[in-house]
């Protein structure tokens, strides 16, 4: 099979090209922008530009599968993804929600689309899903991710496109039907010396799970933001809604990133990213509790290896047709490598 990467150099590209180079079944061919990169034995690289596309295109047109890690999620993914639609081949994308999973319903019956493969939405929704298999019912879901890296300007971009567009429900939990309103700010504890700030994020990736299994009750909760980096996030959002422009976007993008620099240095002995699932229910007749966490120093390794098992799960059991997300298309078995890749541990 031959995949495609869109963003070969980037942060998500590059680890991911690490993880598919190991595969044998697998011919690759990656991308890149501007820094020229020259073959190798394991991977073909050919000049892209993702606003171009008769490019994008030449591309598609020679791969089974193409995987978008270039620029801005919310920018790029349903111009790359009608077109791997329009030619009937297979896309994966490390973002991209309901809001996608919308436009490309056209196409669902001619190419299959696996979006929300990354590491928030992605591992956090496999991590659910896995500990909810185990149950037979289930009265609490909840968990939260906390990030202390500096996020790349796509990333930040992605952040405020997906703030204006929605990705679920801030400050608020579900309970038995409902959604109810919370404003409080908690503290999350990582360790027995370190805690964290976090605030209620109602995700449409953690309603998605509680629909499946019919859970009760279900909170997530993601780190609360530095105050001087919210006040220019919340500019930033407010100058690109009275500009709606690519320059607008670029030019807050970077104002917010910078602002990150400006900030004190996060404890030094928080990982990058941690992420914590637990599930309560009945488990054989029996009351139970089960947590997972998992700790890594940056969200693009997690997103590499999410994108690569979605890979790996499409070149085993072959090709459909349909719209997925990440979290239902990875096989339950992939939650044991995933504790030989990171630094995962489960507590009963």
């Amino acid at each position: 099979m031959k995949v495609g990467i869109l963003g070969g150099t980037g942060e998500i590209g590059s680890k991911l090209l690490a993880c598919l180079k190991i595969i044998p079944q697998l011919s690759l061919i990656a991308t890149y922008h501007s820094r020229c990169v020259a073959d190798s034995d394991s991977v073909k690289w050919m000049k892209c530009d993702i606003q171009k596309e008769t490019e994008i295109r030449q591309i598609i047109d020679m791969v089974d599968i193409i995987v978008n890690c270039a620029g801005a999620s919310y920018i790029t993914s349903e111009r790359v993804a009608k077109l791997a639609g329009e030619y009937g081949k297979i896309y994966v994308d490390p973002f991209g929600g309901k809001y996608l999973m919308r436009k490309l319903q056209p196409y669902e019956k001619k190419a299959e689309f696996i979006l929300s493969s990354g590491c928030f939405p992605g591992v956090t929704g496999f991590m659910a899903r896995a500990l909810c298999e185990r149950y037979d019912t289930i009265h609490c879901l909840e968990g939260n991710i906390i990030q202390t890296e500096i996020p790349s300007i796509c990333a930040v971009k992605d952040f405020i496109l997906s703030g204006i567009h929605g990705f679920g429900k801030p400050k608020q939990y579900y309970y038995k039907g409902n959604y109810l309103k919370q404003e409080a700010v908690e503290l999350c504890s990582l360790s027995e010396n370190i805690s964290v700030p976090v605030q209620l994020y109602y995700t449409e990736e953690i309603d998605e799970i509680v629909e499946t299994y019919a859970i009760e009750e279900a909170y997530w909760y993601t780190m609360c933001m530095n105050p001087m980096v919210l006040n220019v996030m919340q500019k930033g959002i407010m100058e690109y809604l009275k500009s709606p422009a690519a320059e607008t976007l670029e030019a807050q993008a970077v104002n917010i990133r910078n602002t990150f620099f400006e900030i004190p240095l996060s404890d030094p002995r928080l990982p990058g990213v941690v992420i914590q699932v637990a599930v309560q229910g009945m488990q054989n007749g029996r009351k139970s509790r089960t947590c997972f966490t998992l700790n890594c120093d940056n969200a693009s390794s997690i997103s590499a290896f999410v994108l690569s098992e979605v890979i790996l799960r499409v070149v085993n059991e072959g090709e459909k047709t349909g719209l997925f997300f990440g979290k239902d298309v990875l096989p339950l078995t992939s939650i044991e490598k995933m504790k030989q890749v990171f630094c995962m541990s489960e507590e009963i």
